[in-house]
């Protein structure tokens, strides 16, 4: 008794997407790989600190996607030496560095005084 759920011509479009790590020496070695369509690899450069990724889609015919990025070392807290402590008050306490609406008042009149010259030059519409 024949299967009739089994087509083996779907077989070809179903390959699953696959990411490689490979080693280059510079960009331009990872522009030139030649890469499968539907397919992805990652490219560690052995000389700077980026790695690169290309990917194809399923058609041939559209351009392969390249993407560069930078290698950035995260340091975990517990390897961090001398790491700044916050400050021990809480943020807004300290008020002794802020200043009060009424000593703010006279710099506002200043600053709407030096407005109106700025735009006085200004021919007006």
């Amino acid at each position: 008794m024949p299967y009739y759920g089994y087509n083996p011509y779907m077989q070809q479009y179903q390959q699953p997407q696959q990411t490689n790590f490979v080693h280059v020496q510079n960009e331009m070695q990872a522009r030139e790989w030649a890469i499968a369509p539907n397919s992805s690899i990652t490219f560690i450069d052995d000389n700077q600190p980026y790695f690169y990724t290309k990917s194809m889609g399923v058609s041939q015919f559209e351009p392969p996607v390249f993407k560069r990025y930078r290698i950035v070392e995260d340091i975990a807290p517990e390897n961090v030496q001398n790491v700044p402590q916050a400050p021990s008050e809480p943020l807004g306490d300290n008020l002794s560095e802020y200043i009060t609406k009424a000593e703010f008042e006279p710099f506002k009149t200043l600053l709407q005084k030096i407005e109106k010259e700025l735009h006085a030059d200004e021919p007006t519409e």
